[in-house]
């Protein structure tokens, strides 16, 4: 039982994880469309780096998703 438990919070971790990228990715769209002073160079970095399904990431922009869904964890389990 406790390898379901821990594939179960495997699961919900990527679950979250995905939601915070989309999310990130919506606010970064908007950002993109609308700040003048956003450098060339950062626009085609996350075009081609960022603004991607999050199954399609790397696994190192997957870990900065994972720790934001962890600190959520975190404050979800002090209540």
């Amino acid at each position: 039982m406790g390898n379901e438990v821990i594939k179960k919070s495997n699961e919900i971790l990527e679950d979250v994880s995905a939601v915070i990228h989309n999310n990130w990715m919506s606010w970064a769209k908007e950002l993109i469309a609308n700040e003048p002073n956003i450098s060339d160079a950062r626009r085609q970095r996350w075009q081609k780096e960022c603004f991607v399904d999050y199954v399609d990431l790397s696994d190192e922009m997957k870990e900065l998703d994972r720790n934001f869904a962890r600190q959520i964890k975190k404050a979800v389990e002090k209540e």
